[in-house]
């Protein structure tokens, strides 16, 4: 290591270092334990309980998801991940995503869990009087209006949302290797 001048500069060659590292593992370069984001969706008949439409798939988590992620680790200003949102956006999510794309149907507070030691789960059901409409994906943001979006998933293909169903979205964030 180069000479310090400074208690400052080691400070901040060495956060600089642990920024890399942490991003890296996030990312899961070099075989190292990585974040996957996986979302269950299911439009379900209100009168006959059957499901009409179910999907699983994993999905994106964009560049802000992941560094909020990691603030929320560090509890540096932490964005917490509070909301499911529904979008009739059928463009594929980018990593440089910063919100939910336009039209945001609908978006609800999650129902946050641990089903183990690796996961995460945010679970929201809405109702048939809300997020109507055609929807083409779904999304964990900070906010019901789809703002600093964490991950989206879009659906294999568009289920519409109306008052004869109920959508159930169910998000799983695993710490995998």
């Amino acid at each position: 290591m180069a000479s310090m001048t400074s208690r400052q500069e080691f400070v901040e060659e060495m956060r600089g270092t642990l920024d890399e590292a942490f991003n890296a593992w996030l990312a899961g370069k070099d075989g190292e334990p990585k974040i996957i984001g996986r979302a269950t969706v299911e439009l379900v008949n209100v009168k006959t309980r059957e499901v009409t439409h179910r999907e699983v798939q994993e999905n994106l988590i964009v560049d802000a998801g992941r560094t909020n992620i990691q603030k929320n680790i560090q509890n540096d200003s932490p964005v917490d991940p509070a909301a499911i949102c529904t979008s009739s956006s059928a463009a594929a999510p980018a990593a440089g995503d910063t919100a939910v794309p336009a039209t945001v149907l609908g978006g609800k507070t999650a129902t946050k869990s641990r089903p183990d030691n690796t996961t995460c789960r945010f679970a929201v059901t809405f109702s048939s009087s809300e997020s109507t409409g055609t929807v083409a994906s779904v999304a964990i943001a900070n906010t019901t209006g789809g703002a600093t979006m964490f991950c989206r998933l879009v659906l294999a293909s568009t289920v519409v949302k109306d008052s004869s169903s109920e959508l159930n979205v169910q998000y799983d964030l695993t710490i995998t290797w």
